[in-house]
């Protein structure tokens, strides 16, 4: 069986047991698949920091966020490079930024001013391919790449399978306790919280992009 490489920049640790738990369970389930953790990415709060100063309609702003995470990407997939050989067009970098901010009103994710961000954040994966594969000389050296900007974090994904109300609405912290039984997430070593996993998102392929439908900042990555 050929075996695809995916790296996840990740804000923390359990974000990227999250992701490679997802992935592996409902997207990929048939495949092997290497993971890797790239833990020296700025974080969502230093990508996107400018953004919330200026305000959410300033176009030097939106430039500024795609040329934070161009550079952003350039330094995952440098040591992505340093982790892994032979990386290729087959594989996939996903970049997840914990945004830390409510979108209540999912029109704004999906054409309002979250949508603004979220394309910014494309418009830095354009200038990486443009000018990245000016240096390597061959855009079939180069992953395909997702970023994932979640509102608020990552944790409105078990939210939604576990059947938590009012879930954009609540702090992350909040939600990782009804979730987790906790806050510090640090508390859990890594094969509890394997297993707690298991327990939230239950079923297959088809019961996981039912409860999805409802977080249109997680489609991209449903479609790969």
């Amino acid at each position: 069986m050929d075996r695809i490489k995916i790296a996840i920049a990740a804000d923390g640790g359990t974000d990227f047991q999250v992701f490679s738990f997802l992935i592996e369970k409902y997207i990929f389930f048939d495949t092997d698949i290497e993971f890797t953790f790239l833990r020296r990415c700025p974080r969502g709060s230093d990508l996107l920091n400018d953004w919330w100063k200026a305000g959410q309609n300033e176009l030097e702003w939106k430039n500024k966020v795609a040329e934070k995470f161009h550079r952003a990407l350039i330094s995952a997939y440098q040591e992505w490079n340093e982790k892994s050989e032979g990386i290729s067009c087959r594989d996939y970098l996903i970049y997840h930024l914990d945004s830390e901010r409510f979108a209540k009103n999912v029109e704004d994710i999906i054409k309002g001013w979250a949508r603004e961000v979220i394309e910014s954040l494309w418009r830095g994966v354009d200038l990486f391919y443009f000018r990245y594969g000016k240096i390597c000389g061959n855009l079939l050296y180069l992953p395909k790449i997702i970023p994932i900007l979640l509102f608020p974090s990552t944790d409105i994904l078990g939210a939604v399978c576990a059947g938590i109300s009012d879930y954009r609405e609540k702090k992350p912290s909040c939600i990782k306790k009804e979730l987790y039984g906790t806050s510090d997430l640090s508390q859990i070593d890594e094969e509890e919280f394997r297993q707690r996993l298991k327990a939230i998102f239950l079923g297959d392929k088809k019961d996981f992009l039912r409860y999805m439908r409802i977080i249109p900042e997680i489609y991209r990555i449903l479609l790969i």
